[in-house]
């Protein structure tokens, strides 16, 4: 099995790359996704972020206020940092397990949607690292009427994150995301052909994939759910708490 890992900073179009990624049959584990999961009342990552902060991060109905703790995390890196340090190792435990649930499955490549992934140092784990860009005036555009930000906000949040072009320069591939969506499309079916015929990784991404796989399995046992079916749907990145 391949792990291949995709990046790209906030509003650059990386979800529309994942959903083009599922409709190629290619199987996804969002980070993203994994990170708004785990923080669901009740959940072990909810419990610690609560030990934590209180219950001035929650809402009246229990739940945790994400648009308050992504202003938050936007603001203030000590809170930011303090977050990631209560959820990380949740994360990792779903990924992990999701991997894991994959190659049970027999995928051949999997791709690891993760924000963070050099921040996290996780692109260790992947043979491919592809990164989704496009210039920062498209960025804080894409971000302003998305979420109807100012434009001092769009590049505060912009901010919080490694730059672009420091990704793109410790990517693979990248995808340039500058013009339509159907562009975008036909790039990200160019990438999964490009996949499909790459070499197999070398031993050292081999050993890393076979022990993430290895403590997925252990995940996957002690939460009893090694007969289950598909999986649902790293740090914590401020895109994440949408």
């Amino acid at each position: 099995m391949r792990l291949v890992g995709l990046t790209g900073g906030v509003a650059v179009g990386k979800s529309s790359v994942t959903k083009q990624l599922r409709k190629e049959r290619i199987a996804v584990v969002d980070l993203d996704a994994i990170a708004g999961e785990v923080v669901r009342k009740g959940r072990w990552a909810y419990r610690r972020l609560v030990a934590k902060f209180g219950t001035q991060i929650l809402q009246d109905d229990g739940e945790l206020d994400r648009a308050g703790v992504r202003a938050k995390m936007t603001k203030d890196g000590s809170f930011r940092k303090k977050l990631n340090q209560a959820t990380h190792f949740p994360i990792a435990c779903e990924m992990a397990c999701q991997i894991f649930q994959h190659w049970r499955r027999g995928a051949r490549t999997v791709v690891l949607d993760a924000p963070l992934l050099f921040e996290a140092g996780l692109y260790r784990l992947t043979s491919t690292v592809v990164t989704v860009s496009c210039s920062g005036t498209t960025q804080v555009g894409r971000l302003m009427q998305r979420d109807g930000m100012s434009t001092d906000g769009a590049q505060q949040m912009i901010g919080c994150q490694m730059p672009l072009e420091i990704k793109c320069r410790r990517a693979d591939i990248v995808l340039d995301n500058d013009s339509d969506l159907l562009s975008l499309q036909e790039k990200t079916k160019e990438l999964v052909w490009a996949l499909d015929r790459a070499p197999p990784p070398g031993l050292p991404k081999r050993v890393a994939l076979c022990m993430t796989i290895s403590f997925g399995a252990i995940v996957a046992i002690f939460s009893g759910r090694v007969f289950v079916g598909p999986p649902i749907a790293h740090s914590a990145d401020v895109d994440s708490w949408r």
